[in-house]
């Protein structure tokens, strides 16, 4: 999801103008489930603290939580970590991501039903997803100190209340 040798804003960009070029070609060039399922995957891992990390919003289902930081898997020392891959079915992240799959889904079925207005009723449902935080958009290029510190947080804030470790 991140170019270690572009902004964290270009790269949330070019991440959004990907779900919407995906979506387009769904609708005009025969192939639509490769496409659909090209931007269903990208919106979702989004969502996966593995390749992305939004706002704390996020951990209550708010599927427009502006991203804040942005992983790159191994140029530098890998920033995946791959327990994210499998959130709890419960869990905001899992939320947020079924509702924003919902809704580019819902915009792309919209979007095929009047052509005149597909760009601006896809933009509309993709922009909202792909929000630089207010303090911008972090590319983490290593897996240090503070990262693995915010790693820990997240994971546990990642949990189904049922999930979390009780205070000791």
């Amino acid at each position: 999801m991140a170019n270690p040798y572009a902004s964290g804003e270009d790269n949330l960009r070019v991440n959004a103008e990907y779900v919407l070029d995906q979506l387009r070609r769904a609708a005009t060039d025969g192939d639509t489930l490769r496409h659909l399922g090209a931007a269903v995957h990208a919106v979702q891992d989004s969502y996966s603290g593995a390749h992305t990390w939004r706002d704390y919003a996020v951990y209550a289902g708010d599927p427009t939580a502006a991203v804040s930081a942005l992983h790159v898997f191994a140029l530098f020392g890998s920033t995946h970590h791959s327990e994210f891959d499998k959130p709890p079915a419960g869990s905001g992240t899992a939320r947020a991501a079924v509702e924003a799959t919902y809704r580019i889904l819902a915009a792309y079925e919209e979007a095929r039903g009047d052509p005149s207005r597909a760009d601006a009723v896809l933009r509309a449902a993709v922009e909202p997803l792909f929000r630089a935080a207010t303090g911008g958009v972090r590319v983490c290029l290593r897996a240090d100190e503070r990262w693995r510190a915010e790693r820990d947080d997240r994971l546990e804030l990642d949990k189904t209340p049922g999930q979390r470790a009780s205070p000791g």
